[in-house]
Order: structure tokens, then sequence, then C-alpha cells
């Protein structure tokens, strides 16, 4: 229709799908979830570390604060890639816009993909959302115990917006990557 919008999968055909590691099953949402626990315990840890030494050192600059914040967020994430449960991926980058969609077509029907390639890859995307959920989770409660740690008087009024929006942003993803895990693994 003239003025709307169309998915990816719903305007062209959808394109082979292409995996590294694909012999490797698909992990569980709880071997996803408790190994990106890890990134997110570290990243908390980081920050509040930073937090302590930029507010009890007077020597230190206020610029150092940030920046050993954004420090602690990307080794959060550099180990976060290290300890990442195996799975396959998809060879193109290209292709991620596809996977929503599968994923939610998939656990509207309750019936995975028949192509192979096309459930580990929709599976990839969704242990790839629900790491980025457990990642968003634990900065905000690294920013809200920073918040609290700092003598500063911050309001919690934009981290609560920026919470719920975040909430609305990745939540319904990583509920609906819960479902798409659970339901391979019950097919399987």
């Amino acid at each position: 229709m003239m003025g709307q919008e169309q998915s990816p999968a719903a305007s062209r055909p959808a394109p082979e799908f292409s995996l590294i590691d694909a012999g490797r099953q698909l992990p569980t949402t709880g071997q996803v979830v408790g190994r990106a626990a890890w990134g997110a315990v570290v990243l908390v840890a980081l920050v509040l570390l930073a937090v302590v030494v930029a507010t009890y050192l007077t020597a230190v600059p206020t610029w150092w604060w940030l920046l050993s914040v954004l420090a602690a967020l990307l080794l959060a994430l550099v180990l976060l890639k290290v300890i990442r449960v195996p799975r396959p991926r998809l060879r193109h980058r290209s292709r991620r816009a596809w996977l929503a969609p599968l994923v939610r077509n998939a656990v509207a029907r309750d019936r995975l993909p028949d192509d192979e390639a096309r459930r580990k890859g929709a599976g990839a995307g969704a242990c790839q959302d629900l790491e980025d959920f457990v990642l968003v989770i634990a900065f905000y409660l690294a920013w809200a115990a920073t918040m609290t740690l700092w003598p500063a008087g911050y309001t919690w009024g934009p981290m609560i917006v920026l919470l719920v929006v975040s909430g609305v942003i990745f939540g319904p993803g990583a509920v609906r990557a819960t479902k798409y895990l659970d339901l391979y693994h019950r097919e399987r």
C-alpha cells in the first residue's frame, strides 16, 4: 500500500543464510543469560570501582570518571565477546535485518522455519538480543549505583525515563528471543 513501510521479509524474497560454525548447536536461554551475566557483573563492578576511585581521590580530574566508565563499558563488551556461548553466526551482517521477522513469525506461529540455516540464523539473532538485554539492564544497574554513590545531587528522572524507553525497545525482543530459543530446543 502507498505510504506504508514494508519489512524486508514482505518486500522481497528472503536471502540464503550462510552460517559460520553451522555445525554448532544453539545454546539454551539459560546458557546465553548465564554467560552474559558475567559481562554484566564485570560492567557493574568496574563502573563502581571507577566511581569510588574518582570520588575519594581528589587529585583525579573530573573527566577521568567519564573516561573510566567508558573503559569499563568497553572492557565488559570485550569480555562478553570472549566468553560468549559458542553458537552459529551469520556470515553476512547484512542478513541481520531478516532475523527479527523470522523470530517474530516463528514465535507467533509456534513453529520454526523449515530451513535449518534459517532456524540457526534466527536463533543466533535471538541469542544476540538476549545478550543485549542483559547488558542494558547491567548498564542501568551501574548507573543507579553510580547515582547513589556519587556525592553530587543527581536526579533520578532521566534514568527512569531512559530505563522505560530501553525496556520498551529491548524488552519485547528479549521475550521473543527467549520464546524462540525455548521453541527451538523443544522441537529438537
